[in-house]
Order: structure tokens, then sequence, then C-alpha cells
């Protein structure tokens, strides 16, 4: 599996990729082998990391790997002393009041890289297929368990697409009832919307998403502990 990882780390070096996704038959046709195991994926994975890539399995057949970097760039954690000791005296049963519920939409996601990556390729690979899909078979496809804890995401996309003036790949979810993003669109003006998503390059914007998504999860964040925060005052 050493040399598997390191062809892969090649790939990723040469074509300048931070992030990408391969299938299961280009990783036998790369190794020469007829089959993988487990073992043999969890070794390919364990010699990935040593070269400093993440190695994660998204479905049965599709794997995807980040590339993290040097890890000495990585800044120190750094805390006051007064949060520190915060910490020291923490009291697990303030967790009710002072979190994010755990049925919360947007903790269910985590890890939220993950999350936001998955569901941005899936809607690009849906589209790139012309069809449409519902909240519903995003949850089961990417295993979020309840729809509703994909919409904090698919509104991040929204506000990507709108502030690119790229066209909304976000429209590409649908309301199962309604059969349109939104009671607020139109159905004309989602045909058009929709011919324009199924023939745009989203590859080139996927560095720029991944990079700016973190500053909107952190306002979704803040606006649920400020909710939890006045249902715990109120109660």
């Amino acid at each position: 599996m050493e040399v598997l990882a390191k062809k892969l780390y090649k790939i990723m070096c040469d074509k300048n990729l931070k992030k990408t996704k391969v299938t299961l038959v280009f990783l036998y046709q790369l190794a020469g082998l007829d089959f993988l195991s487990f073992t043999q994926l969890q070794k390919l994975q364990e010699q990935l990391a040593s070269l400093n890539i993440y190695f994660k399995q998204m479905s049965e057949k599709e794997f995807c790997l980040f590339s993290v970097g040097d890890l000495s760039e990585v800044k120190p954690l750094r805390m006051s002393q007064q949060e520190l000791d915060d910490l020291i005296s923490f009291d697990s049963n303030s967790l009710v009041c002072n979190e994010v519920s755990k049925e919360s939409a947007v903790n269910k996601l985590l890890p939220r890289d993950e999350s936001i990556l998955n569901i941005w390729l899936y809607l690009v690979d849906s589209a790139g297929e012309k069809k449409c899909v519902t909240f519903k078979q995003v949850a089961e496809k990417l295993k979020l368990g309840n729809h509703l804890a994909t919409k904090p995401f698919i509104k991040i996309i929204d506000n990507f697409c709108k502030m690119k003036k790229i066209p909304n790949l976000a429209w590409v979810v649908i309301n199962a009832s309604t059969g349109l993003p939104s009671k607020k669109i139109s159905l004309e003006a989602w045909y058009e919307e929709f011919s324009q998503i199924t023939a745009c390059d989203y590859s080139k914007y996927e560095d720029e998403f991944l990079n700016s998504y973190e500053v909107e999860i952190n306002k979704l964040l803040y606006k649920e502990n400020i909710c939890s925060k006045i249902i715990c005052h109120n109660n």
C-alpha cells in the first residue's frame, strides 16, 4: 500500500490538488490488483496519513483525499488563563443551556468539512447528470439523518452562489411536495436557472467555496447558540 499511497500523492502534487475523489475501480487499476481488502484500505489510509493526506470513504465505491499540507505550519492553540480556568471548572450539566442542543441540525453535521464537501460534490454530480434531488435524498445519500439537517448547508451554498453571481447550485435541491427549491421561486424561473446550472463548471469554484464556508457556518452556530440561551433563560 506504500506504493499506491505514493502514486496518489504524486497525482495530487502533479495536478496541484488540495482535495479530490477517486473510485474503488481507479484504486484497483492504480494498485494493479483485482481487489482491495478492508485491511489493505486501512493500510493505505495510514500510508497516506504519513504523507499528510486524509483518506475518507464517501460511499461504497468512492473515496475522498484531502491534502492537509505541512503540519509544521499549523498554529498552536492559544487560550487565556481565564478560558483555561473556566474549562477546568467546567460543569457538564451546564451543557443543556450553554451549548447548542444535541438535536441541532448543525451539530449533527459534524465534522463539517466532510459534510459540506460531500453535499457540494453530490449537487455538482446531480447537476452534471441534469437531475434534481430532494432534501430527503440529500440526507439519505450522505447519512445526515433528518432532512432538516441539510438545510443550513444548502443555505451556505445558496449564499455563496449569490455572492459569486453564478448559477445557483442550491436550486438542484427541491421540495418533494412542490417540485421547487422554494415557494418564492416560480416554475419558469427554476427552469431557466436549472438550464444554466447544468451548463456551469463548478470545479473552478470549489476551493473558494470551501474556504468561505467556515465564516457562514460560524454565523449559523452563533445564531443557534443565541437561540439556545434565550430558551434556557425563559425556562
